[in-house]
This record gives structure tokens, C-alpha cells and sequence, in this order.
């Protein structure tokens, strides 16, 4: 039967092989988005929305609220405004100031279908990936070593 060394290194594997799915497809989707998006525009800030996040722990050791903002980038693509807003949260000290500009990748056969340069939505899973694959490689060493 399985010793705990052989459950240490089938953890290992397992999280290598799911970290590394994570990494491909984190890959696999910003390498299509960028195909596909191909037309660059420049937007700017028109308006900052206001966010309250309220804070409330478990243990009430920390409670209250704070403020995030979401700006609303405006792109003109053939003569027409269009607005994007769910580029980011930001706190207070890294809000993007009005009529500040950032760079829109845009599929030209679907306005509404972006990214913007900068934008972390497809790395974060090529991230976690790698962590997981680092994670289960050590495990499996380790477990490997000591069999």
C-alpha cells in the first residue's frame, strides 16, 4: 500500500500536472486574445466611478471601509466613443487621474472584446500555475529522494 512518502509524491505530481494546465492555459488564452485583438487605439479617463468596500473581519479586529475607483476609459473607433469599464479597481493613491490615456488592444470584428495594455487578467493564472508546478516538483523531489 501507499506509504506517506507515495501520498507526498503523488501530491507532488498532481499539483505539477494542474499547475501546469493552469500555465498553459493562462498562455493559451492571452496568446488567442492577442491574435485576436489586433486593432490598437488609445483611450483616456472621462470618469472615475466611486466604490465603498466595507471591511468587516471574523474577529472584528479590523472594521470600517474605504474607497476604490474604476475608471471609465472612452475609445473612439471609426468616429464613434466607445466606453470600457472594467479595466481595474484602484485605491486612492493609484487611480488613474482624468484624461490620463492607456493603450486598447480591440478584436475589430467585436468592439466590446479587449484588453488593455498592462491588464493582468489572463497572468494570473499563469502565475498561480508556476507556483503550483514549483510547489508539486519539490514535493515529488523531496519524496523521491527519500524512498
Amino acid at each position: 500500500m501507499f506509504n506517506d512518502m507515495m501520498w507526498t509524491l503523488t501530491i507532488g505530481i498532481l499539483l505539477a500536472v494542474f499547475g501546469f494546465a493552469g500555465f498553459l492555459s493562462g498562455t493559451l488564452f492571452t496568446y488567442m486574445r492577442k491574435k485576436r485583438c489586433s486593432l490598437e487605439k488609445v483611450g483616456k479617463v472621462v470618469e472615475l466611478k466611486m466604490e465603498i468596500v466595507h471591511i468587516n473581519d471574523v474577529d472584528e479586529s479590523q472594521t470600517g471601509e474605504y474607497v476604490r475607483y474604476s475608471p471609465v476609459y472612452e475609445v473612439m473607433i471609426n468616429n464613434i466613443p466607445y466606453k470600457y469599464d472594467d479595466i481595474g479597481l484602484f485605491d486612492e493613491d493609484e487611480k488613474p487621474d482624468i484624461g490620463s490615456k492607456c493603450t486598447f488592444y480591440i478584436n475589430p470584428d467585436d468592439f466590446y472584446d479587449y484588453y488593455a495594455q498592462g491588464e493582468l487578467r489572463n497572468t494570473s493564472f499563469c502565475i498561480i500555475g508556476l507556483l503550483f508546478m514549483a510547489v508539486g516538483i519539490v514535493m515529488g523531489i523531496c519524496a523521491y529522494s527519500q524512498i
